[in-house]
């Protein structure tokens, strides 16, 4: 939680040079205890998930996880570069 928001995964709020962060504990209001996330080739917006950024899904490609496809409208990214080939992907 940051600015009293909940969030499930790193975000780049606050971030110099759009960097992506994640608090460590429950509430970074709190503690302010936080680390990057991944940032090489294979990386995450979720600790431990391998979202692979960029993405590219429908010719577009996309840096962040995306709603786009989701009949339940929930985040998600491919787990390589080219989503319409592999077909593999995981919920952010």
């Amino acid at each position: 939680m940051t600015e009293g928001k909940p969030h499930n995964g790193c975000i780049t709020d606050g971030s110099f040079f759009g960097r992506q962060w994640c608090s460590v504990t429950s509430s970074f209001d709190e503690k302010q205890q936080w680390k990057y996330c991944e940032t090489n080739g294979i990386s995450s917006l979720v600790p431990g998930f391998p979202c692979h950024f960029p993405f590219n899904y429908k010719n577009k490609n996309y840096f962040n996880c995306t709603t786009k496809g989701s009949k339940e409208n929930l985040l998600w990214c491919a787990t390589s570069y080219n989503y319409d080939r592999d077909h593999t992907w995981v919920y952010c």
